[in-house]
């Protein structure tokens, strides 16, 4: 038997209330007080219609303690309505449990309290019945608190009629669809995932140790997002108009696919590896990278195109700025997918890694890598300089070779063990470093027997 708080009370008030029951009424002389009497279920209802305060709480369930012996078996009835009432979808300390469990006992109903009993003081209880997903749980004083497990996610319910919504699990969990309350609370570390979810009346969420973030195309974000607390957070196609900040944990993983309104002092140094979609850097008052951070862009604009500080940086077709150089630092890994429409302007010679696919590098003044490089090019059309006689690895599929002009190995031996097909009309020059220049006739030879390989 749920009862709500209809006609709330100040823990005062309910005292008061109490008053004859646990400590006797004031006798005439406003000195002594007379004998307590014997409390009664209908007592006991308005108590529970007023407030969830434990120590209210407490001292009614004490009264009624102390009369269960002399109760009739109707009252034992009503009482026992009464108890099971104290602790459906309302949580209470372990004190107060312990007194509901010793009326239980003497009334043989113990049974059916622990199917309803939740323990604050969860090392010593737990759940013996979880409710349903979106039955809600009074707190003190009469906080109405959505409860909501891990078994299954909350779809399409409007839980704007709670106060707070707390979520206890230590596991992926997933809001969808839903109208938030006020207040979100995580006090256990979980994976939260939030989709398509109306986020217009939460003015804060609380995390404690919270791990991974998700939001999905949610509407309405209008409160500051301070997710210090999670090592990974990524919002995918909402709108953060209303957001004036996001604070990051040092050293977070985050991803920003098709975000709008992206908040201005968006501290993107703080993110050990970051992710950016369908994103227009022009927001941001000043977009640093973090040293030794992973970046990816795709389809962005306007985004700084020094990545000096970056371990790991890769651009898929992205707007880059003709006038301003790509730079990158000693030992970088660098990927460039479908950047065919852009004009690359940069220097690779001291990155560590570089892997080209669907790109035009013919606007480099010249292509060379440094010692152990390993180089991949795919459907890439490359520029008049080529140097691969440092790498350690060469891989060419498909390319482009119709304005290279020079081509340079350290030997013909690493140009045959790296197999590279040479178009059959190429006229290039192929140079080895070990080697004296080919003569003309010699590269033509070359050309025309490495171009059927």
């Amino acid at each position: 038997m749920f009862v709500d708080i209809e006609n709330f009370k100040s823990a005062i008030g309910v005292e008061n209330l109490l008053m004859p029951y646990a400590k006797g009424r004031l006798a005439p002389d406003k000195k002594s007080r007379l004998p307590k009497e014997h409390i009664t279920p209908d007592v006991c209802l308005e108590v529970l219609k007023s407030t969830n305060n434990p120590v209210n709480i407490k001292h009614m369930l004490e009264c009624i303690a102390e009369i269960i012996d002399d109760v009739s078996a109707y009252e034992q009835i009503s009482f026992k309505n009464i108890v099971l009432a104290t602790f459906e979808r309302r949580e209470q300390p372990y004190e107060v449990v312990k007194i509901g469990e010793h009326i239980a006992e003497r009334f043989m109903f113990d049974g059916t309290l622990r199917k309803l009993i939740y323990i604050a003081d969860e090392k010593k209880r737990g759940w013996y019945k979880k409710p349903q997903d979106g039955e809600y749980i009074l707190s003190a004083p009469n906080v109405k608190r959505a409860r909501i497990f891990v078994d299954d996610s909350v779809t399409s319910q409007n839980l704007q009629k709670f106060d707070k919504m707390t979520v206890y699990n230590s596991f992926a969990y997933k809001i969808e669809n839903c109208v938030l309350p006020e207040v979100l609370e995580f006090p256990y570390p979980s994976s939260m995932e939030f989709r398509d979810d109306d986020f217009e009346h939460v003015k804060q969420w609380r995390f404690n140790g919270m791990r991974k973030v998700k939001l999905f195309n949610c509407k309405n974000v209008q409160m500051d997002l301070d997710v210090a607390q999670c090592d990974v957070f990524e919002v995918h196609e909402c709108d953060l108009q209303g957001v004036n900040n996001i604070i990051l944990k040092d050293g977070v993983e985050a991803c920003f696919y098709k975000v709008q309104n992206l908040p201005s002092q968006l501290d993107i140094a703080k993110c050990q590896k970051v992710q950016f979609c369908l994103c227009d850097f022009a927001e941001f008052d000043n977009a640093q990278f973090r040293e030794n951070a992973d970046v990816t862009l795709s389809s962005c604009y306007n985004f700084p195109q020094d990545f000096s500080s970056c371990r790991k940086v890769k651009l898929e077709n992205c707007n880059l700025n003709s006038k301003q150089p790509l730079r990158f630092r000693d030992n970088a890994e660098v990927v460039l997918n479908d950047m065919y429409r852009v004009s690359i302007k940069g220097d690779f010679s001291n990155c560590r890694s570089v892997t080209s696919s669907f790109c035009d590098l013919s606007t480099l003044d010249n292509l060379c890598f440094q010692d152990d490089a390993q180089v991949s090019f795919s459907y890439t059309v490359l520029p008049e300089q080529v140097d691969v006689s440092r790498c350690s690895k060469v891989h060419v599929y498909e390319c482009d070779f119709k304005k290279v002009k020079r081509l340079v190995f350290q030997n013909k031996k690493q140009m045959d063990d790296w197999r590279i097909k040479f178009p059959e009309n190429w006229k290039g020059e192929i140079v080895f470093t070990d080697e004296q220049p080919q003569t003309d006739l010699n590269l033509l030879m070359t050309a025309k027997t490495q171009g059927g390989r």
